[in-house]
């Protein structure tokens, strides 16, 4: 056999760079970066909507119970959940009740209460008819990751269960533990959802002259005094009177319009933005 080095055979070196080579294989495969993101679920896979927050929903005691399993790294926005009968819906809903949350800065939202692991959501229901009812409802919400510092956009589920209306024995057994207290966010949005048009517009125009006191409305006083400025020395009080409603309810217009719009996507703007 011919000597490649001096006591080193040709088919010794190449067994040598076989296992050389073989090792380097292997420890490429163990370090691999990409090897977490296949099939085995690793630290760094992102997970689908309804592997992170796995809904589980069912009639109790003529309520409507959704329940949250959370995977580790993920949480809930308490805000984010609603449970609602659609509008051809024979029945009548309560107010959602959910358990206070964990307080969290978020860096989309600031501080705000979050959960963890588990999340409970129950819905009150009125108005049923004798014999199991089918009813859909939509339930929203929305979450985020810890791991991978996503964002996930709101979700909408409907479902469908069938209700059956209760005794006043079988109310009487629901422990109040099962409603605990509601913020004081929920109730007013509680409130102007179920009053009429007249009151709805008077507590607006309340909570419109509170705002009027707030430091947010500071800017706009020198941007008015500048327009009455404008006109000259020779404008009028009732003029400037007329020019200050003017520009106040082109304001409150605008900002009545923005607001019904994102009311009416149902989530926060600066988030999906």
């Amino acid at each position: 056999m011919i000597k490649f080095f001096p006591g080193i055979r040709v088919n010794t070196l190449s067994s040598l760079l076989f296992i050389s080579l073989l090792m380097l294989v292997q420890t490429a495969q163990a370090t691999n970066p990409f090897q977490s993101m296949g099939g085995g679920g690793g630290a760094d896979e992102i997970l689908d909507v309804d592997q992170a927050f796995m809904l589980d929903t069912r009639a109790e005691n003529g309520r409507v119970v959704a329940r949250w399993e959370i995977a580790d790294g993920h949480y809930l926005y308490r805000d984010k959940i609603q449970i609602m009968a659609e509008d051809s819906a024979s029945v009548t809903s309560g107010q959602i009740q959910l358990d206070p949350g964990e307080l969290k800065h978020d860096e989309y939202f600031g501080d705000i209460y979050v959960y963890h692991h588990q999340a409970k959501a129950i819905l009150p229901i009125t108005g049923i008819k004798d014999g199991a009812e089918a009813v859909n409802f939509k339930v929203k919400y929305q979450g985020c990751s810890e791991i991978s510092g996503i964002c996930y956009p709101p979700t909408t589920k409907t479902i469908s269960l069938k209700l059956s209306p209760i005794s006043a024995a079988e109310a009487a057994t629901i422990s109040s533990a099962d409603y605990p207290m509601v913020s004081e966010q929920d109730q007013i949005a509680a409130a102007l959802g179920s009053d009429n048009i007249i009151i709805t517009m008077l507590v607006f125009f309340g909570f419109g002259l509170l705002l009027a006191f707030t430091p947010c409305v500071f800017p706009m006083i020198p941007i008015l005094s500048s327009i009455i400025i404008g006109q000259g020395k020779t404008i009028s009080t009732h003029r400037a009177f007329v020019l200050s409603l003017t520009y106040v309810l082109a304001m409150a217009a605008t900002y009545t319009v923005v607001g019904i719009i994102a009311g009416l996507f149902g989530e926060n703007l600066q988030a999906a933005f």
